[in-house]
């Protein structure tokens, strides 16, 4: 499998990052793989957030907490909530980077290959 293929898919199907390590480009895929970890990180806490003070007030009211209920309200409260929104986008524009990068930076990396196999071979 060509490196960019296997790039891009690492990225792609495992976690935004990933190929850009496997290709040795350390830096871009830190970055991506921080920015991925940090836009989850404020999802999850924000849903968690939202979903706890949802149980904590039905055990208030002294009702049955109703975790599908739970479920549901804290999914719709992840679209009215801004920055639930904007993590969501940080997230898609990351992965989106992350696949597109390594692709690139993996058929760069199989140029300078062919290259110096050329140049090699050519003495």
């Amino acid at each position: 499998m060509k490196k960019s293929l296997k790039g891009a898919l690492l990225s792609a199907l495992v976690f935004p990052g990933l190929g850009q390590l496997w290709l040795k480009r350390r830096l871009s895929g830190t970055v991506l793989l921080l920015t991925t970890l940090a836009a989850l990180a404020v999802i999850s806490a924000k849903l968690t957030d939202r979903a706890y003070r949802m149980v904590e007030q039905a055990e208030a009211e002294g009702g049955a907490v109703d975790l599908f209920a739970v479920a549901r309200a804290a999914q719709a409260a992840s679209f009215a909530d801004r920055s639930i929104r904007v993590a969501w986008l940080v997230l898609m524009v990351a992965w989106l980077v992350g696949v597109l990068h390594a692709y690139l930076a993996g058929k760069q990396l199989e140029r300078e290959q062919q290259e110096e196999r050329q140049e090699g071979g050519g003495r």
